[in-house]
């Protein structure tokens, strides 16, 4: 149960393990290296962030002209216009951060320059451990994004479903869309977790293999 539970900060953690790898690392080959492999990590997520932050956008804003939507509910309106905010700020934040990133892998002291940003601040006596709050920020792009697309989709959820089914509002059209995005929704969720879980699944047990082989060698 514990692990179930521990699914949907799988990619936390993943993330939070390549930090604390290169930031701990004390060789000088091994620190390029790992800061490299983060950077590189990290830029091409932003990127793809950055790409579906925009189609979802394009979408969102595009919802707005529907002709139905004048008789929205109001639990619509608040989440697409949430969701349309936070897509726009990864948006935003994705650029900024591969843009910095970029800019620190010019400089010829790039691994070091990146270990710096990534610790905490700490006495020179005491060895470096990652800043909780570098890694949050790195990763608020791809959290704006992973909560506006539920956001939208609960709108969307409202949209559908705030049609009466009885009473002399309500006609065949409406109910038939309604069984059929009933459907289609109950499907689309399931598919999905499937998905999530039997990878996530997976990669954890793998991970937890790695780190027991790892404390054992130790």
């Amino acid at each position: 149960m514990s692990r179930i539970l521990a699914l949907p900060f799988q990619a936390w953690l993943n993330t939070s393990s390549m930090i604390k790898d290169f930031v701990e690392a004390e060789d000088p080959d091994e620190r390029a290296r790992r800061g490299e492999k983060w950077r590189l990590q990290k830029q091409e997520e932003l990127k793809y962030v950055g790409i579906t932050s925009a189609l979802i956008a394009g979408t969102v804003s595009a919802s707005f002209s529907w002709s139905n939507v004048e008789r929205a509910p109001t639990i619509t309106l608040a989440c697409w216009y949430s969701a349309l905010l936070m897509i726009l700020i990864s948006i935003t934040t994705a650029t900024q951060q591969h843009n910095t990133l970029q800019k620190i892998a010019s400089r010829s002291d790039s691994a070091l320059r990146l270990q710096d940003l990534l610790k905490r601040r700490s006495a020179p006596s005491k060895p470096a451990t990652p800043d909780f709050m570098q890694h949050f920020i790195w990763q608020t792009p791809i959290m704006l994004l992973n909560i506006g697309i539920p956001l939208y989709i609960v709108g969307l959820l409202g949209l559908v479903f705030s049609q009466p089914l009885l009473g002399e509002f309500a006609t065949q059209d409406t109910i038939a869309v309604k069984v059929v995005f009933a459907i289609a929704v109950a499907s689309t969720i399931g598919s999905y977790l499937v998905a999530w879980l039997g990878v996530s699944s997976k990669l954890q047990s793998i991970e937890t293999q790695a780190q027991s082989v790892k404390g054992g060698v130790c």
